[in-house]
């Protein structure tokens, strides 16, 4: 037997597919906001039909079409209209500046993850409150019309606003091709319970979780960051290939996996125990795995060994100089 407030959530449930926010005089606006039925005067913003508010005791406040009908993205064309007039109100945004970072520890071009994503340069961001001096709603840029345009002096930032359907390849080519920045703001995770105060709030949110707001705020094409970072990624591959051409191979000896042979250390101390000097040094590199009988570059087959780069850390100082980063760590 369904308990009254079951009965009442699933009656909630089922007016979920219902519309918070109708378009009046050209305004988006939420349906608490204007008189009930069709006193509102108000009209759905996707295909234009005429809307009826439902404002009773039992549901919440909501509006239907006066003729019933299929439309079924009246809610994100209402989030489109309302994003791009808050957007346009303020006048700016916190958006996501990129940085390319190049490690000073020479260790961070070895990691256990071989993979070429793993290697530097590596992406940092941060938020950076952009003002605008003039936004333009849906104006022509060349060959397709971005939801925004807007305008910081002579450089030019425009805006695809994204609640369900992404760009296409299509328009994605024509963005590259006018060589604009252009950012997407994804707002596919907000509910059909949408005021004004909570899309403000998404899209204004200095404290949210930054994964979150990284992700809500994509870029789609950035020239200057991608121009930043091939530079960074030049320079990352020279450190990588000095680093591969001059790397040394030290052994390992004993349990005690201790190194005799260490460059950067006085040498009558030796030996110096790998878990205590070399696992922390600045200028390792990596260890070994141990050598099978068919490897005949790199020794014998029992022994262990690290790679080292301190024998270069003069060399290797200036590279990191001469490619902008401070000094090996």
């Amino acid at each position: 037997m369904f308990t009254c407030s079951y009965v009442k959530q699933f009656i909630l449930d089922m007016n979920a597919q219902d519309f918070q926010l109708g378009l009046k005089n050209s305004k988006i606006v939420h349906v608490t906001e204007v008189e009930s039925g069709l006193k509102c005067n108000c009209y759905c913003p996707c295909c234009g039909g005429k809307f009826v508010a439902y404002k009773g005791k039992v549901l919440r406040p909501h509006f239907k079409h006066q003729v019933e009908s299929s439309c079924n993205y009246s809610f994100e064309t209402s989030l489109h209209y309302l994003a791009k007039e808050i957007i346009q109100k303020k006048k700016y945004l916190d958006l996501p500046v990129v940085n390319w970072i190049i490690p000073n520890t020479p260790s961070s071009w070895f990691s256990r993850d071989s993979s070429e994503n793993s290697l530097p340069p590596f992406e940092a961001i941060e938020f950076q409150r952009i003002y605008f001096d003039k936004v333009e709603v849906e104006k022509w840029e060349g060959n397709f019309i971005p939801d925004l345009k807007c305008f910081v002096g002579n450089k030019q930032l425009l805006i695809e606003i994204t609640v369900t359907h992404g760009i296409n390849d299509k328009k994605l080519e024509k963005i590259k091709s006018h060589d604009l920045p252009l950012i997407e703001i994804n707002l596919s995770l907000l509910e059909h319970t949408i005021s004004r105060k909570t899309l403000a709030k998404a899209l204004y949110n200095k404290k949210g979780n930054s994964n979150e707001r990284i992700s809500n705020f994509k870029w789609i094409h950035n020239p200057k960051n991608n121009q930043l970072f091939f530079e960074k990624q030049q320079k990352s591959n020279q450190i990588l290939e000095f680093l591969k051409d001059n790397r040394k191979y030290i052994k390992l000896y004993g349990r005690n996996k201790e190194i005799y042979n260490c460059p950067v250390r006085e040498k009558n101390e030796a030996p110096y125990k790998y878990s205590e000097t070399c696992k922390y040094c600045p200028y390792y590199l990596g260890k070994t795995e141990p050598l099978k009988k068919s490897d005949e570059v790199l020794g014998s087959a029992t022994h262990r060994e690290i790679m080292c780069i301190g024998h270069k850390q003069y060399e290797l100082e200036k590279l990191f100089n001469d490619c902008g980063v401070k000094g090996v760590v």
